[in-house]
């Protein structure tokens, strides 16, 4: 791996982030940050901000996620952006599976079970921000691989982001995962979006290559 890459420098200290906070859940030395992140989000119980939680996790749902997976993926046939369609469908297959792997690995309890906001099996990592983070990280890259730039884009961008942040902070204010676990999530989801972006970046340069090739025979 050439750490001289952003990229690849990123994914290396993203990596050790996961390995080195994965280690501390497991030793159960999170605690004191888990309760201070909780009790300042608790600072804003009032009931306007639970409805409001309660209707943004939603947005993180498997139920949702697929459906709007599902319908991205024929939104990219139907525009015959075939390998962003196959990037997608790899991409939450992948991240689905090593959420699951982790989770009955490390074996965290939730801080509460609720059914109701789908708080149920293990904690960590957080699947909600994890797969949030895939899916409309997925979108951004969209955006960036085929709008100009532009205001719309722009607010697309940010809205996107801050959906991703407010499902994570979503499932610590209703008391279905630690702090950590969220960090987590948005970690590995990170993870997996570079390695997209990378992909296509190979994917285009091989393209450019064969053309070349073409052009010069």
């Amino acid at each position: 791996m050439n750490l001289k890459n952003p990229s690849y420098l990123l994914f290396f200290l993203l990596f050790c982030t996961f390995l080195i906070l994965s280690a501390i859940v497991i030793w159960n030395d999170t605690i004191a940050f888990d309760t201070i992140v909780f009790d300042w989000l608790l600072f804003f119980d009032w009931p306007f901000v639970w409805t409001f939680m309660e209707s943004i996790t939603e947005f993180g749902a498997a139920s949702v996620l697929t459906i709007l997976t599902i319908l991205l993926v024929i939104i990219l046939l139907f525009t015959k952006k075939f390998k962003w369609a196959l990037l997608l469908s790899l991409t939450m297959i992948t991240g689905s599976i090593l959420n699951r792997i982790l989770k009955i690995t490390i074996v965290r309890e939730r801080p509460d079970i609720l059914l109701q906001y789908d708080g149920f099996g293990y904690s960590y990592p957080s699947n909600h921000s994890m797969m949030s983070l895939l899916l409309y990280g997925f979108i951004i890259l969209l955006f960036l691989r085929f709008f100009k730039p532009s205001h719309w884009r722009l607010i697309g961008i940010l809205l996107l982001s801050i959906l991703i942040i407010v499902i994570g902070l979503s499932r610590i204010y209703l008391g279905v995962h630690y702090s950590t676990d969220v960090v987590a999530g948005f970690i590995l989801g990170l993870l997996l979006l570079i390695v997209v972006s990378e992909v296509d970046k190979k994917w285009n340069g091989r393209m450019v290559s064969c053309q070349n090739s073409n052009t010069k025979s």
